[in-house]
């Protein structure tokens, strides 16, 4: 038996809204709901440096050493329960009510008992739902210390508790700024640097390094008219009575993109660039402008019971003119023969020619409806890109599995997810790609010809085992599958940057952004190519603009930095990395400013936070500090102790202007041979 002690601890207390009514309208989907809930709440509370304890059902307790972790666990709780509840009807939504309190409390066994957990419980069972009230302990604590504000509630009686309790509902704070310039002029400014010609091929392995000529400079892209076999499929709207099957809309609107993409004589612009004009008001005409299409798709989907209506229209953008509409009202289980009808009647309206004389249903699918629903829903949280909706669309994704073991996409889907988790520092890297490995191997083994799969197994190959031949082998594969596939193209552009080829990775990122010129991961990579190519006012142009079509964007900030560091802007570098949300990605580079920002102390100070933080799974950073020091000892210590730890991130080395203090160093080129790098 473990003596009883007595401790100060911030509590946490969360409980779902109305569940009882929720079991008993539909128990299995009830319990599917709660299992996601719980996932998220697990995870969070473990990211804010928090323990569950006292767990059961719908109610759900955890304890915090600090109460602004409480709060900063609370709030980011809520946001992700919201997020997760737009995904699914109003009727099965599951909302929480959350308490904290801080007080001193009584731990047995690892279970916590007292008043400072009951006053936690009672502020739960007082708050809104989807809201969280702390108690005037905590309020003491946090309220110069979070963004978010806090309404006075005035002092409360709880129940078993002698004095009233001072209640603060936790409202929210500034939320930053929107976006200065809208998705079109972004667009503008990004097409006018990218410059140049396009071209449609991946350059192989033959090109050296060293036989590489001179990067041109970029020129603006000259207007021309767009191909006539060109098209944007924009996203259908969700015309159902509670506004509630957007997965359902979004999704059909992707899988005819995807159907489409099939036909190789017809241009059709990628997801991420097409579904950026979402809820915005813009005419077709200027959509199709922006995206250089002839013709853009719209439509409609309105879903009751066990009926569906698909409304249609495609439209020529030159003059607005309606070449084709139809509206069909089919039973869902009819889904899929619908969309191979829609798809057949847009290729019949361009009057397109194609090899075959067929349309075929792209590899990987599922004629089982409830594993297709499960698939979609899972498509709309993987676009949301936050590790909570990654969350969700890895549950969704088991699910369709589960159904339908077979289903390709979902497979390959699953390993994008991990992916995402991965490149976003979310999962241990080793971890993350050895799943990604797995999955893409497993949806390539269901559907061979699946473009996607090959090129995430080689991002895999790349990343985890620096098996540059393996990695080259699956994108050329993918490639020959789908020359023009986006995902295939990036993936190329990467691997070709990693292995120093400038030119070959500028060509295919440009590629890959005629199909989807909105693309945020696209650009980001194409101004990684131009910063380690040594064309930093390029790379500087592109984040500035990414960060106008994306403010939040993860690394955009960071990297922006690192290039403006390179052409001796130390201050504007080190105010860039200051503004990087991410604290983690933020502590990358922070030590490297600091010291060309000639703040020393500072920069030693965050050298060692950097080290606590990237001892065992990024060694990479470090190494990289310290080469920018000149400490060549250290930063090839590092380097091997990031060799060992399969650092991710050490296929950024090439062309890094970082290390170039090293360049010299006989071990360092020593070490560059070692992964079969150029020197």
């Amino acid at each position: 038996m473990v003596k009883d002690k007595r401790k100060i601890a911030a509590i946490l207390a969360a409980d779902v809204v109305g569940y009882g009514r929720l079991m008993g309208a539909d128990e299995q989907s009830a319990l599917a709901a709660l299992k996601i809930r719980r996932a998220i709440f697990e995870r969070l509370v473990k990211e804010f440096d928090g323990q569950e304890f006292g767990s059961v059902g719908d109610s759900l307790m955890a304890q915090f050493p600090s109460a602004i972790n409480a709060v900063r666990c609370a709030r980011s709780l809520q946001h992700a329960i919201a997020e997760e509840n737009d995904t699914v009807p109003a009727e099965r939504r599951m909302a929480l009510r959350i308490g904290v309190n801080l007080g001193d409390v009584i731990e047995e066994n690892g279970v916590l008992f007292g008043d400072g957990v009951n006053i936690a419980a009672r502020l739960q069972a007082m708050a809104a739902p989807g809201g969280v009230l702390v108690s005037g302990a905590v309020y003491e604590q946090v309220k110069n210390k979070l963004s978010a504000g806090f309404t006075s509630l005035g002092a409360r009686q709880v129940k078993n508790i002698a004095e009233p309790v001072a209640c603060y509902e936790v409202t929210e704070g500034d939320r930053g700024k929107h976006r200065a310039l809208g998705v079109g002029l972004t667009l503008i400014a990004v097409l006018l640097v990218l410059g140049g010609g396009v071209f449609w091929y991946y350059q192989g392995a033959s090109d050296a390094p060293a036989a590489q000529p001179a990067l041109a400079t970029a020129s603006p892209v000259a207007t021309a008219a767009p191909n006539k076999k060109s098209i944007a499929v924009l996203p259908f709207t969700d015309m159902s009575a509670e506004k509630n099957q957007e997965y359902m809309s979004d999704g059909i609107a992707e899988e005819l993109l995807n159907l489409l993409a099939q036909v190789p004589e017809l241009k059709v612009i990628a997801r991420t660039s097409s579904f950026a004009f979402k809820d915005e008001k813009i005419e077709i005409a200027e959509i199709a402008q922006k995206l250089n299409v002839a013709h853009v798709l719209e439509g409609s989907v309105r879903k009751s019971h066990n009926t569906i209506r698909i409304t249609a229209q495609l439209i020529r953008a030159a003059d607005s003119t309606q070449l084709w509409s139809e509206t069909y009202d089919r039973p869902l289980d009819d889904i899929f023969a619908v969309q191979d009808e829609i798809a057949g009647a847009i290729v019949q309206a361009l009057q397109i020619q194609l090899m075959g004389g067929t349309l075929t249903r792209r590899e990987g699918g599922t004629q089982n409806l409830e594993a297709y629903q499960l698939y979609l829903r899972a498509l709309s949280a993987t676009n949301r890109n936050t590790l909570s909706s990654l969350d969700s669309a890895g549950v969704y994704l088991e699910q369709a599995i589960k159904l339908d073991p077979a289903y390709g996409m979902a497979w390959y889907a699953l390993a994008t997810v991990v992916s995402m988790k991965t490149d976003n520092v979310w999962l241990a890297p080793t971890e993350g790609w050895e799943r990604v490995r797995q999955l893409a191997q497993h949806a390539l083994q269901l559907s061979p010809d699946l473009a996607e799969a090959h090129a995430r197994l080689g991002w895999a190959y790349m990343s985890l085992d620096w098996d540059w031949p393996a990695a080259e082998a699956e994108g050329r594969r993918a490639l020959a599958i789908d020359p023009t596939n986006p995902t295939a193209l990036m993936a190329a552009g990467r691997l070709s940057a990693t292995l120093g080829r400038w030119n070959d990775s500028e060509r295919q990122l440009r590629a890959a952004l005629v199909r989807d010129p909105l693309n945020t991961y696209l650009i980001w990579n194409l101004g990684f190519t131009y910063y380690r190519a040594g064309r930093f006012t390029e790379s500087e142009s592109l984040y500035r603009q990414l960060l106008e079509l994306e403010p939040g964007f993860l690394w955009t900030r960071s990297y922006l930095g690192k290039t403006l560091l390179a052409q001796g802007k130390a201050e504007a570098a080190l105010a860039m990395v200051q503004q990087e949300a991410d604290e983690v990605t933020r502590l990358w580079f922070l030590p490297i400013v600091l010291q060309a920002a000639g703040r020393q102390a500072e920069a030693d100070e965050a050298l060692q936070a950097q080290i606590a933080q990237w001892a065992d799974t990024g060694a990479f950073f470090v190494a990289m500090t310290y080469a920018y020091r000149g400490d060549h000892d250290r930063a090839l210590e590092w380097l091997e102790r990031a060799y060992q730890q399969k650092d991710a991130s050490l296929d950024e080395i090439v062309g890094e202007p970082l290390f170039r203090n090293l360049a010299d160093d006989p071990r360092y080129k020593a070490f560059l041979r070692k992964m079969n790098l150029p020197e």
